[in-house]
């Protein structure tokens, strides 16, 4: 009878070990953070440039989202997603990013939620002319291209400039030597003239 004891004794203390365990694990990830995107397609990770913008922020963005309210799957989806994002970019710089989610359809009255629209729409059209007077905007990834691209071409208008320092230097040893040459003729002509 002591076998079977022993075995459940056993079977108990490794239970205990194994809860042990776990409510250590979750006690020491409370005072860390660590975060994992497990999806295939790194949907929940930010690109290094979108970590570098929310780093470099030197004022605060806020952000209205209006995808609240009771909404169909597909955009609840979104409102969720676009949720995730956000709490994704603030764990760079909580204190310079904050956002709302908005209900625009949370008027009293029919009147109210038409103006609340409008007011949306017309925001929507400025925003929009806004971007087309400034042109197409370039995306962080393209103003890096870009900035490199002027970085090398000014590195090479500076290897020009000294390529040309240097030729001019030749250029300007070639006629001292050329004027001491003469000097020399000169003086030499001159010291038979006077014989």
């Amino acid at each position: 009878m002591s076998k079977p004891r022993s075995h459940r004794s056993r079977d108990l203390m490794s239970l205990l070990v194994g809860i042990g365990c776990v409510l250590l694990v979750l006690f020491i990830g409370s005072f860390t953070r660590f975060r994992a995107d497990l999806t295939s397609e790194k949907r929940y990770t930010l690109t290094p440039a979108t970590v570098e913008l929310m780093d470099s922020l030197k004022d605060v963005v806020f952000l209205k989202v209006y995808l609240s309210g009771e909404l169909p799957a597909d955009l609840r989806k979104l409102s969720e997603a676009t949720r995730e994002l956000l709490d994704e970019m603030r764990v760079h710089n909580p204190e310079m990013l904050q956002y709302e989610f908005v209900d625009p359809s949370a008027a009293p009255d029919e009147k109210s939620r038409m103006q609340n629209y409008a007011k949306l729409q017309e925001e929507n059209r400025r925003q929009r002319e806004k971007i087309e007077r400034l042109g197409r905007t370039q995306t962080a990834s393209e103003a890096k291209e870009q900035a490199a691209r002027e970085r090398s071409e000014l590195e090479r208008a500076r290897e020009r400039v000294r390529d040309l320092q240097r030729q001019l230097a030749d250029a300007r040893a070639a006629c001292e030597a050329a004027l001491a040459d003469k000097r020399v003729a000169i003086i030499g002509t001159g010291a038979t003239a006077i014989q």
